[in-house]
């Protein structure tokens, strides 16, 4: 496998994966003031762009060595 197939096999992966996990563990507050109800108090983006990057990789790379 190429290393530009590698990269480009990670990258859809981790954009099917990041939408997957953008919605798990959103925390609303009840009583939120001066924002929308629907706003969430803690996301963790930055933790759940790592993880899916990790797991792309992992799911990549259990990809190539099964397939090439």
């Amino acid at each position: 496998m190429n290393i530009m197939t590698f990269i480009l096999t990670v990258t859809m992966i981790w954009i099917v994966l990041i939408f997957i996990s953008l919605p798990i563990g959103l925390k609303f507050e009840t009583e939120n003031y001066g924002g929308a109800d629907s706003a969430p108090s803690t996301h963790y983006y930055g933790l759940k762009m790592l993880i899916t990057l990790v797991l792309s990789i992992v799911i990549t790379s259990i990809y190539c060595y099964v397939y090439y």
